[in-house]
């Protein structure tokens, strides 16, 4: 990114005046570093819960699988866990957008 700050004015410019612009070229330059690192942090997490999202997501299904294999011997307590727990990782899921596929290469 770049920055141009452009200065009209109808008077000599002395020196404290372009130190004074330097100065907040200074500040608004460790700012956007600020923002890149705590952009950067941000990406880490998203990362971190997307990688337990699905970890969670895998159990789900494999305790799906457990207790279709167990046939008619499901308790009803069971079975209403189950969807309690079906119904809360869909809440989670749509709390998240689903990405957008990515544009085709041309």
């Amino acid at each position: 990114m770049s920055i141009t700050v452009n200065v009209y004015h109808h008077f000599p410019v002395g020196a404290d005046i372009v130190t004074s612009l330097n100065e907040i070229k200074e500040l608004i330059m460790a700012t956007e570093a600020e923002i890149t690192g705590l952009l950067t942090a941000a990406t880490a997490q998203l990362q971190k819960i997307a990688a337990e999202s699905a970890a969670t997501l895998q159990k789900v299904t494999d305790l799906e699988t457990i207790i279709a294999s167990m046939g008619t011997n499901v308790s009803p307590e069971l079975e209403a866990a189950v969807a309690a727990l079906k119904a809360q990782v869909q809440l989670v899921d749509d709390l998240v957008p689903d990405a957008l596929p990515a544009d085709p290469v041309v």
